[in-house]
C-alpha cells in the first residue's frame, strides 16, 4: 500500500506545517508586540516616542533574511518534480521504489511560503487604500488605512495565520471531494456500464442463452456482448488490448467526462463502415428451433470384405448450425443426429435451453451463416454412397409440426461447400450440386472409413473485410509509429488482419491507457476471422445497463445461478467499496482535523492579537478623543482594520488553498494500490463546504468587533494622558 502511504505522508507534512506556521505566527506576534510598545522601550521619553514611531519597519524578520523566498525556491523545485514525476514515489538509483522527502514536504512549503509571501501584499494594499479613500469625506477609513501601511508588522501576523487557516482548511475540502469524485470515477471507467459481466469458460449455459439469460434478469435494461483478446504489431506492439463491440450500442458506456460522451460515440460510429452485405440468410419470425432435412444413402462397401453390416440404431451423422442472432454474435449450435441410411430425414436444431425451469430463446432476428453436416462409420465398417442436403425449415414454438421455410438452397449462389479438418478446411469437390459422394472415385471423394469421421460445411460465401476499421490508443500510435489514417498489419488473436486507424483516444473504459489498445467492431473481425479460418470469437464479457436503483438486486442475481459469472463489476457497489478505503478516510479525517485545529488558533490569535494591538494604541486613541474623534469613531477605525485583515486573510488563504489543490491533488495517490487513478482525478472546489469558513470568519469578526469595543470605551482620556506624563 504504497500509494497510500504517499498520500498520508503528503497529509501528515500539511498538518505538521500547519502547527509550524501557528508558532510562526505567535511568534511573530510575539516580535511585533514588542517592536510597538515604544513606551517601554523610551522609558516614557515622549521624544524617544516620536523617534521610535519614525523608524518603520515595513518588512518582517522571515522577508528581511529571504526566508520566505528561499521557501519558495524549494516550493517551485518541490512541486516542477511532483508534476514531473506524477507521483511521490520515485525510484532511486538502484530502482527501487521509495517517498521523496521533498516532494512530500512541497506542499506543506508551498503553503507556508505562499502565506508569507502574500503578506508583502498587505501594505500594498493599505497604500492603495489609502490613496482612495483620502478623496473621500470622513476621517476614519483615510486613518485606518494609514496605520495598516505605515505599521505592517502590527497587522501581518493576523493575516498569515488566518491565511493558513483558510488555506488549510480549502486544501482539505478540496482533497476530500476531489477523492470522493475520483473514487466513483475509476469505479465507472473499471465498471464501463452499470455493471460488467465476466461469464466463466466452463459455464453450464450455451453461449447464444448467456445475453438472453442476462436480459431476464428483473432490473436490466440492456445488455451488450463484448469481446477481448490480445492485439500484436510486430514487435512494436505485444500482447495489446483489442475491445470489441457494437459501435452502435456504445451509448451503454459510462465515459469519464461529458465531452467524451458527446465526442466518442460519434468516433466509434465508423467502426462498422467494413461490414459489407452478408450472404447469410434472414430466419423469419423469433425461432425456437430450425429442422434440418436430408437423404442418405451411405452403407458398407461390398467389395471390401473386411467391412460389416451398419447397425440399424446407428446415428451417424451429427448436424450443426451457425447462426448469428440479434446481438450480431455468431453462435455454433449443435442439433439432433441422422442415420447413414434413411431418406427425408429431419433433424432438428433447438435454439432454446431449459435454465432452472424457464426456458430461455436465442435473440432474434437471426441469420443461417452454415450447415455443418458430420459423418462416423462404426469401427471396421468402410461406407460408400451419398448424402443430399434438401433444404432447412423453421418453427417459432418448441414443438408441433408448424414450420416456416428458409429461403435456403445448397446449390444457390453465394454458398460454399468444404471439408473441415478441425480448425482447418479446404473445398469440397465431393460435394457438388449438394450431393456428398463417399467412395465412388469421381472428384477425389474418399470411403467413410470406420473409427473416423468426415465433417463436410456448407456456409455463405461471404469476402472477408480487407480492412478492419479501429480506434486505437495514443500509446499504440507512439509504439506502431504509425497516424491516423494509416493501415496497419497486425495480428488479433493468431489471425493475420489489417487495421485501418480511424481515429485515437487516450483512454477508453476498463481499459488501460497505459498499454497499447485498439477497438474494432465486434461483427466486422468475427466476419473476417469467419471467412479465412472458420473460427469463431468467444463472447465472456456483457456490459448491462440496469434500471434506476436496480444494480444491487442485478448484480446478486448474475452471481446466482443458472448465470454464474466469473466476476461481477457493479458501478455502485465498486464506488461504495473504493469510498469505504479506511486509509484514504484516515487522511481525510486527519486533514479535517488539522484544518480545524489551524481555524482555532487562527481564530484566537486574531482575538489576542486585536486586543494586544488595541491596547498599545491606547495613548493614541486618548489623544485623538481629546482632539475631538468620537469613541464610536475609534470602534468603527479599528473595526475597519481588522475586517480588511479578515476578508484579506480568507481571500488569499482561499486562493492560496485553491492553487495548492490545482498543484498537488492530481498528482496525488487516489487509488489503494498506489498507482496513478485512471481517469486522471479532476479538482473538485465544494464551494457549500467552504462557505461554513466564511461564516466563522463574520461571526469571528462581530466577537473581535464587541471586544475592541469595550475595551475602547473603557479607556477614560483623562486616566490614560496622567498615565502617560508619569
Amino acid at each position: 500500500m504504497i500509494g497510500p502511504l504517499a498520500e498520508s505522508g503528503i497529509a501528515s507534512t500539511a498538518q505538521v506545517d500547519a502547527g509550524v506556521m501557528v508558532a510562526a505566527g505567535a511568534a511573530a506576534a510575539a516580535c511585533v508586540i514588542a517592536l510597538t510598545l515604544p513606551s517601554l522601550a523610551t522609558g516614557g521619553n515622549p521624544a524617544g516616542v516620536r523617534a521610535r514611531l519614525s523608524r518603520q519597519v515595513g518588512r518582517t524578520l522571515a522577508q528581511r533574511l529571504g526566508i520566505d523566498l528561499v521557501l519558495v525556491v524549494l516550493a517551485v523545485v518541490g512541486l516542477w518534480q511532483l508534476r514531473l514525476y506524477g507521483s511521490p514515489l520515485t525510484q532511486n538509483a538502484r530502482g527501487t521504489l521509495g517517498l521523496d522527502p521533498l516532494l512530500i514536504a512541497a506542499p506543506g512549503i508551498g503553503l507556508l511560503a505562499g502565506g508569507i509571501v502574500a503578506t508583502r501584499i498587505v501594505p500594498r494594499l493599505a497604500e492603495i487604500a489609502e490613496r482612495l479613500l483620502t478623496r473621500r469625506r470622513g476621517l476614519v477609513a483615510p486613518i485606518g488605512a494609514r496605520q495598516l501601511a505605515r505599521r505592517p508588522l502590527r497587522y501581518t501576523r493576523s493575516a498569515l495565520l488566518l491565511m493558513l487557516a483558510a488555506a488549510l482548511g480549502t486544501f482539505a475540502v478540496s482533497d476530500a471531494a476531489t477523492w470522493e469524485a475520483s473514487q466513483a470515477d475509476q469505479a465507472s471507467y473499471r465498471a464501463a456500464a452499470d455493471v460488467r459481466v465476466i461469464t466463466s469458460d466452463y459455464s453450464e449455459l450455451a453461449s447464444w442463452t448467456v445475453g438472453p439469460s442476462v436480459r431476464s434478469v428483473v432490473g436490466v435494461e440492456r445488455a451488450m456482448p463484448v469481446v477481448r483478446g490480445p492485439v500484436d504489431v510486430g514487435r512494436a506492439v505485444q500482447a495489446g488490448q483489442l475491445l470489441a463491440f457494437d459501435p452502435a450500442a456504445a451509448d451503454l458506456v459510462h465515459y469519464p467526462t461529458v465531452e467524451d460522451a458527446s465526442a466518442i460515440p460519434r468516433l466509434l460510429a465508423g467502426l462498422d463502415s467494413e461490414r459489407g452485405e452478408s450472404a447469410s440468410i434472414a430466419v423469419a419470425g423469433a425461432p425456437r428451433r430450425l429442422v434440418v432435412t436430408l437423404d442418405a444413402t451411405i452403407k458398407p462397401d461390398p467389395i471390401n470384405s473386411q467391412s460389416q453390416e451398419v447397425p440399424a440404431d446407428w446415428d451417424g451423422i451429427a448436424v450443426a448450425v451457425t447462426v448469428e442472432d440479434g446481438d450480431a454474435r455468431l453462435h455454433r449450435i449443435e442439433g439432433g443426429r441422422g442415420r447413414l441410411d434413411g431418406a427425408g430425414q429431419r433433424i432438428e436444431v433447438p435454439l432454446t435451453q431449459v435454465v432452472n425451469g424457464t426456458e430461455i430463446a436465442i435473440t432474434p432476428p437471426i441469420r443461417l451463416q452454415s450447415i455443418e453436416l458430420g459423418f462416423r462409420a462404426p469401427a471396421d465398417v468402410i461406407a460408400i454412397g451419398t448424402a443430399k442436403l434438401l433444404g432447412v425449415e423453421s418453427s417459432d414454438a418448441t414443438s408441433g409440426n408448424s414450420w416456416t421455410g428458409v429461403p435456403f438452397s445448397p446449390t444457390q449462389p453465394g454458398w460454399v461447400w468444404s471439408m473441415v479438418f478441425g480448425a482447418n478446411e479446404q473445398p469440397a469437390g465431393s460435394a457438388t450440386g449438394g450431393v456428398i459422394v463417399f467412395g465412388t472415385g469421381a472428384n477425389d471423394d474418399q470411403p467413410l472409413f470406420g473409427g473416423g469421421s468426415l465433417s463436410y460445411r456448407v456456409r455463405a460465401d461471404d469476402e472477408p473485410p480487407a480492412v478492419i476499421p479501429a480506434v486505437v490508443g495514443e500509446r499504440f500510435l507512439t509504439l506502431a509509429g504509425v497516424n491516423v489514417g494509416d493501415d496497419v498489419a497486425a495480428s488479433v488473436s493468431g489471425q493475420r488482419v489489417t487495421l485501418r486507424i480511424i481515429g485515437s483516444l487516450a483512454q477508453f473504459p476498463s481499459l488501460d491507457p497505459g498499454k497499447p489498445f485498439a477497438i474494432v467492431d465486434a461483427t466486422t473481425l468475427e466476419r473476417a476471422r469467419l471467412g479465412t479460418t472458420g473460427q469463431l470469437l468467444a463472447t465472456k464479457e456483457w456490459w448491462v445497463a440496469t434500471d434506476e436503483g436496480a444494480a444491487t438486486e442485478v448484480e446478486a442475481a448474475i452471481r446466482a445461478d443458472p448465470i454464474a459469472a466469473t466476476d461481477v463489476l457493479g458501478r455502485e457497489s465498486l464506488t461504495r467499496s473504493l469510498a469505504g478505503d479506511p486509509i484514504s478516510l484516515g487522511i481525510i479525517g486527519a486533514l479535517a482535523l488539522g484544518a480545524l485545529a489551524a481555524l482555532a488558533f487562527a481564530s484566537i490569535g486574531f482575538i489576542v492579537s486585536a486586543t494586544v494591538t488595541t491596547s498599545e494604541r491606547i495613548t493614541e486613541f486618548a489623544i485623538l478623543r481629546a482632539l475631538g474623534l468620537s469613541a464610536r469613531d475609534l470602534s468603527a477605525w479599528i473595526s475597519l482594520e481588522n475586517a480588511f485583515l479578515l476578508v484579506f486573510g480568507l481571500v488569499a488563504g482561499t486562493g492560496l488553498g485553491l492553487a495548492l489543490a490545482w498543484l498537488v491533488l492530481p498528482f496525488a495517490t487516489l487509488t489503494e494500490t498506489g498507482a496513478a487513478a485512471v481517469p486522471a482525478p479532476e479538482i473538485v472546489v465544494p464551494w457549500l463546504q467552504i462557505a461554513p469558513l466564511y461564516i466563522a470568519g463574520l461571526v469571528l469578526f462581530v466577537v473581535t468587533v464587541l471586544v475592541i469595543t469595550r475595551q475602547v470605551r473603557r479607556a477614560g482620556i483623562s486616566t490614560v494622558l496622567r498615565a502617560g506624563e508619569e
